[in-house]
């Protein structure tokens, strides 16, 4: 029974998630699966499956930002295995010719596995709105022993 583990969502009754720690699990694939039933005895299913690592160096399983394209910001996520974990996290932008438009850097910030959005408003630290366009950028992590993953992406700036 999960029941002591189920946040209902904020304002809607039809809606929530399961916040259940699993810990001691071993390396390698893993499957879940629920089974849910409402006041009136209707019941959903649904399987999900993950993979553990052992292994304590910083990983980047997802990155992306939204909206791409986009005019007025973007908001760059990452999700990484360093939850509860002290490191320093940075982001490159880069124009196509490899120009460097954009940098930031701060210490990590993240309770869970996911960021805090990193919001860009496509505008150079000199407070030049950059023209619309390709550009690419990176995200590197480096954990608090100094071990360091880097991720890269792509956002289209629309203007």
């Amino acid at each position: 029974m999960l029941n002591d583990f189920y946040v209902a969502g904020l304002n809607d009754y039809r809606q929530g998630r399961v916040e259940f720690p699993l810990s001691g699990l071993a390396p390698g694939m893993h499957t879940l699966q629920f089974k849910a039933w409402d006041t009136y005895n209707n019941s959903a299913e649904s399987i999900l499956s993950f993979e553990v690592f052992h292994s304590d160096a910083p990983m980047i399983s997802r990155l992306y930002n939204y909206p791409n394209p986009f005019s007025d910001y973007t908001s760059v996520v990452l999700e990484h295995n360093q939850a509860g974990k002290n490191g320093v996290l940075q982001l490159q932008i880069y124009s196509l010719t490899g120009e460097l438009v954009y940098s930031w850097k701060e210490p990590l910030s993240a309770s869970g596995f996911v960021t805090i959005p990193l919001v860009w408003t496509g505008v150079s630290p000199s407070g030049r709105k950059l023209p619309g366009g390709v550009y690419l950028y990176s995200v590197t992590l480096t954990n608090e022993q100094g071990r360091v993953v880097n991720k890269t992406g792509r956002m289209v700036v629309i203007r």
